[in-house]
């Protein structure tokens, strides 16, 4: 069941007095190397430099007092941990964040600026998790998910009424999907406002739950996550996300960790945007040739962008400078 329009509009008004509206830009590359007419959500331009923050501060808005007196808790790879440590810190509420021992410091260290308290515990995300539900439990403090809560998944949808606005043209939007929260809400939006305009999603092999559940047509959980988009974050969605996903996604594309770091190397050296691989990897996505999208108006959703020159010198290390871009694709 598809995220109702009305609770996407009214997240957006209530996070109106809080949050900006980030831009749409075109992207004279890209539309260079596609023969599409691609644009650029800047969600990496939110206070948080991630789109989290609209679910994470519309979830907690929508608490009561008594629920916020509590505190909250949550499980992250990072950037579902800064939008509930930034929201709570606007509303004066208590968060904790459990992240995986993979967790870059830069994005629990920023946690920490925004008053949120950190538990590093677990290899992955799913181990983080099952820690901050019996965190919660214990201390009596509110589970804030990221990505199954319908609070959440309007909140990510808002991004889309911005687009759907400042881009009213689009014929397609690419949307990285790792739990499903963000694209649930995006298709949620589109499916209702504008059912004509395809939502497609985008994975990194080793990051693919969605992916391969859709094929199976059943959830799927990875053995491990192994892909350097770390935001990307869970082995396996849940129930929620998957039906939406199912109804009003046109399909989910896969792409390499070195494909994903191309379009970042790309997107920094050409488009002068230092964004993270879960949002390079949609542009790995759009140059690759099977995708077809020549001629066409295409939003590509830049989910967020923290990440440090350190890393990126230390993927640059492991898969080389060389673009591997598509023939075709140039």
């Amino acid at each position: 069941m598809l995220i109702p329009l009305t609770d996407i509009q009214a997240a957006r008004d209530r996070l109106a007095p809080y949050l900006p509206t980030s831009p749409v830009v075109r992207a004279a590359s890209y539309c260079d190397r596609t023969g599409a007419e691609v644009r650029f959500k800047l969600e990496l331009l939110m206070p948080t430099h991630a789109f989290k923050v609209r679910g994470a501060l519309n979830a907690l808005l929508l608490m009561d007092e008594a629920r916020r007196a509590r505190g909250v808790v949550t499980a992250s790879g990072g950037n579902h941990g800064l939008g509930v440590a930034y929201a709570a810190q606007l509303l004066g509420v208590r968060a904790t964040v459990v992240v995986p021992v993979t967790t870059p410091s830069i994005r629990t260290e920023t946690i920490r600026r925004f008053g949120g308290s950190v538990v590093v515990c677990g290899r992955d995300w799913n181990a983080a998790n099952q820690h901050a539900l019996a965190l919660g439990e214990a201390q009596g403090a509110t589970y804030v998910s990221p990505f199954d809560d319908p609070a959440i998944m309007a909140g990510q949808g808002t991004l889309a009424l911005e687009l759907l606005e400042q881009a009213p043209d689009t014929e397609v939007i690419l949307c990285s999907v790792g739990g499903g929260g963000l694209i649930s809400g995006v298709a949620s939006a589109v499916r209702q406002l504008r059912p004509e305009v395809r939502v497609i999603g985008v994975e990194t092999l080793g990051a693919d739950c969605m992916a391969q559940s859709l094929a199976a047509g059943r959830l799927v959980e990875l053995p491990q996550f192994t892909s350097i988009a770390e935001s990307l974050g869970t082995r396996r969605s849940t129930e929620r996300p998957f039906a939406i996903v199912r109804e009003a996604v046109e399909r989910i594309i896969t792409v390499s960790d070195a494909r994903a770091f191309d379009e970042l190397l790309w997107t920094l050296n050409h488009e002068k945007l230092l964004c993270e691989p879960a949002a390079s990897c949609t542009l790995a996505a759009l140059t690759d040739p099977a995708t077809d999208l020549a001629g066409r108006r295409v939003a590509v959703v830049l989910c967020g962008g923290n990440i440090t020159l350190e890393q990126v010198r230390g993927w640059e290390a492991r898969f080389g400078s060389r673009q591997r871009v598509p023939e075709a694709a140039l």
